[in-house]
């Protein structure tokens, strides 16, 4: 009765002389009253009250794993209590779920109610880092091969249910536990940040036997097969993001995935991670073999001309770091580029003399594929400069390549049209000046304020602007951390 009183102090106590008797006796937990009255108070309006008993069902879950599953869906529900301390509570009660029951079969669903919470304030945050550097990131005592790759299952895990096809949380937890020391950096620190580096190396090392392991088993489980592989891929890329020189080393062994047949959707998933790995990777490999990067470029190249667009702009940016940065091979820059530019002067020349020929319409899919595909070359290659073309025909290229997408952006066929624009914003990046000519502010005007204009253009406008500020904060990122740099060596 003294659980349902209506002085807080009352039930608080209530909670914990409870707690006191059911120490001697864990399974009263398991009576249907009992549970319904501690639900009750994980309801309770007084945050103190709901804390007790929270505190209550963790201290007997732990040892009781049918109890676990009993009051599990409860307890996680309360991740989203309004007291911080309530919700600190729970974190820790489900961190040590994840570590001292590893077979419990929520502990993905535990990852992600987890990782939702990671954005909460400063002291949620904080814990939840710390809870996953114990989970993922610190080797338990007399640990076997079999302990590091049910960590590294767990990450991938996390990584396919994740809320955020980006896991910039991953990314987040990955730089706050290897962010280089400072003149505050403890010794602890270090140390600390050296282990983890040396875990997360491990970690790269077996996702990548992993990804070749996937490769030996049977057709029949080929679909599952593939969502692995996809996980492990995406989570290499994540670690290539934060730590590159340890997935460096492994350039040759993801090399072969570019030139994988994709016989389904999630092929070219595998395709997309491997590419964007690579694009950080490679400048970082020592002294590739020319045949190698001649190799990868060809595959690039390749899949530029045949692939759908996701992993045409991922190829087109990798292609962009190989040969900016490592082959120089500006030839094949240009190249592809005017196979792309001349279908599209041609269709444009035969449309002009006879908008009606029936042939239009089957060059429809070349033309959109070049519209988007010219549009990112310019984006990730300065065809300006005179180490590729001469100064005068490359000023030309330049207002070529504009005319002919505002061209296209007028079309009468929506595809097409929408195909220019998405182009003309890949253009812009590079040639901002060209946004501000009054033909591109009023073609961006006229589709944002037309009530006519679809909804498709509208979007692909704002995604443009969008594109375009993104580049100029990482513009300027890089620009900081530079001046940083060039600042500590004056020092």
């Amino acid at each position: 009765m003294e659980l349902q009183e209506s002085a807080i102090g009352l039930r608080t106590k209530a909670m914990k002389a409870l707690a006191a008797i059911i120490s001697a006796d864990p399974n009263l937990l398991h009576r249907k009253e009992l549970r319904l009255g501690v639900h009750g108070r994980f309801m309770d309006q007084a945050a103190s009250v709901r804390e007790a008993a929270v505190d209550l069902v963790g201290r007997f879950v732990l040892d009781k794993p049918q109890l676990t599953l009993q009051y599990y869906p409860m307890l996680s529900e309360r991740i989203l209590d309004k007291g911080i301390a309530v919700r600190k509570r729970v974190i820790k009660i489900l961190r040590d779920i994840c570590v001292q029951q590893p077979d419990f079969p929520k502990l993905t669903e535990i990852c992600i109610k987890l990782i939702r919470r990671i954005n909460d304030e400063d002291g949620i945050r904080e814990l939840i880092a710390k809870v996953f550097l114990d989970l993922w990131f610190t080797e338990g005592k007399d640990e076997t091969p079999d302990g590091l790759i049910k960590r590294v299952v767990s990450i991938t895990e996390a990584v396919a249910e994740s809320p955020d096809q980006n896991c910039d949380w991953f990314k987040l937890l990955l730089n706050q536990y290897l962010k280089p020391g400072d003149e505050n950096t403890t010794e602890k620190d270090e140390d600390q940040r050296l282990r983890i580096k040396a875990q997360s190396k491990k970690m790269v090392d077996c996702l990548v036997d992993s990804v070749l392991k996937l490769e030996n088993f049977s057709a029949s489980e080929s679909v599952s097969n593939s969502s692995r592989l996809v996980s492990c891929l995406h989570t290499i890329y994540l670690f290539a993001e934060a730590v590159p020189n340890l997935v460096a080393r492994h350039c040759t062994t993801l090399h072969p995935y570019l030139n994988m047949k994709c016989s389904q959707q999630i092929d070219y998933l595998v395709l997309y991670h491997v590419t964007q790995s690579l694009e950080i990777v490679l400048p970082l490999m020592e002294h590739p073999s020319e045949e190698f990067l001649a190799s990868v470029e060809e595959d690039l190249i390749t899949l530029i001309m045949k692939c759908g667009q996701l992993i045409v702009q991922a190829c087109v940016s990798c292609l962009g770091i190989l040969i900016n940065t490592m082959t120089h091979n500006y030839k094949l820059a240009q190249d592809c580029f005017k196979k792309f530019f001349i279908c599209l002067a041609q269709y444009r020349k035969q449309f002009t003399e006879n908008p009606e020929d029936p042939s239009l319409e089957s060059q429809k899919g070349v033309v959109i594929r070049s519209l988007f595909t010219v549009g990112l070359l310019c984006q990730h290659f300065e065809f300006d400069q005179g180490k590729q073309t001469h100064a005068k025909s490359a000023a030309s290229i330049q207002n070529q390549v504009y005319d002919i997408l505002t061209f296209f952006s007028a079309s009468s066929d929506e595809e097409i049209r929408h195909r220019a624009i998405s182009g003309l914003g890949f253009f812009f990046i590079r040639y901002e000046k060209m946004m501000l000519r009054e033909q591109s502010r009023t073609l961006y005007i006229d589709v944002l304020k037309g009530f006519d204009a679809p909804v498709k253009l509208k979007c692909q406008v704002l995604k443009n602007l969008q594109l375009h500020l993104l580049s100029d904060e990482k513009r300027l990122t890089r620009q900081n951390q530079q001046m940083r740099k060039e600042l500590k060596r004056e020092v």
